[in-house]
C-alpha cells in the first residue's frame, strides 16, 4: 500500500512539474512588432503608435495589459498603456516624451515578459535647448555603485523555468527508478 502511494505521489508531483498550468507560463513568449514609427521622436509632440503582440511571434493574442515604457537609469521615467485597437492582437499607445535624451523603452505583453526595445533617442523640439552632454567625472574616490534597476521576475523567467525543467527531470527519474526497483522484485502489478 506504502509503496503504490509513492509511486502516485511521485507521478502526481512529476505531472505537476512537467505540464504547469497556463499562468505558470502562458504558453511560451511572444514579439511585439510596431506598425510604423517615424523617423525620429521629437519632445513635445504626441504620437499615436500602433502595434501587434503574438505569441510565438505567429498568434495574435488578447494581451491583459499592455503598454509602452521609458526608463532611464533612475527608473522609469514614463508610461503609456496601450488599449485594443481594430484585429486581435493589435494595440494602439498614443505617447508624448516631455524631455530629449537618451532612454531604453519596453513593451510589457502580459501574460508574457517584457519585451525590451533597445535605445531611443528623443531630439529636442526647435523651441527646446538640447541637454547637456554628461560631463567628465572627476576624479573622486571610489563610491558604491548605486544598484542598477531591477525588473520584477516574471513567471517567465529563464531561472524559473531551468528550476522547474530541473525538478521535472529529477522527480520523472525517480519515478523510472521506483518503477524499475519494483518491476524487478515482482512486486509491481499493472493492471
Amino acid at each position: 500500500m506504502w509503496r503504490r502511494f509513492v509511486l502516485a505521489a511521485t507521478f502526481a508531483l512529476t505531472a505537476a512539474l512537467a505540464f504547469p498550468g497556463p499562468a505558470a507560463n502562458a504558453g511560451g513568449w511572444a514579439v511585439t512588432t510596431f506598425d510604423d514609427l517615424p523617423g525620429q521622436f521629437v519632445a513635445g509632440q504626441t504620437y499615436t503608435l500602433g502595434y501587434t503582440i503574438r505569441q510565438h511571434g505567429i498568434t495574435p493574442i488578447k494581451a491583459e495589459s499592455t503598454g509602452i515604457y521609458l526608463q532611464s537609469g533612475e527608473g522609469i521615467v514614463a508610461s503609456f498603456p496601450g488599449a485594443a485597437d481594430g484585429a486581435l492582437g493589435h494595440y494602439v499607445a498614443t505617447v508624448r516624451f516631455a524631455s530629449a535624451g537618451t532612454f531604453t523603452w519596453f513593451v510589457t505583453q502580459r501574460p508574457f515578459g517584457d519585451q525590451q526595445l533597445g535605445p531611443l533617442t528623443i531630439v529636442a523640439s526647435a523651441g527646446q535647448a538640447q541637454p547637456a552632454p554628461p560631463a567628465a567625472p572627476a576624479p573622486a574616490e571610489p563610491a558604491a555603485a548605486a544598484p542598477a534597476p531591477v525588473a520584477p521576475p516574471t513567471s517567465n523567467d529563464l531561472g524559473t523555468r531551468l528550476a522547474l525543467a530541473a525538478a521535472a527531470i529529477a522527480a520523472s527519474m525517480l519515478f523510472g527508478w521506483q518503477l524499475l526497483r519494483y518491476r524487478r522484485r515482482g512486486t509491481l502489478r499493472i493492471a
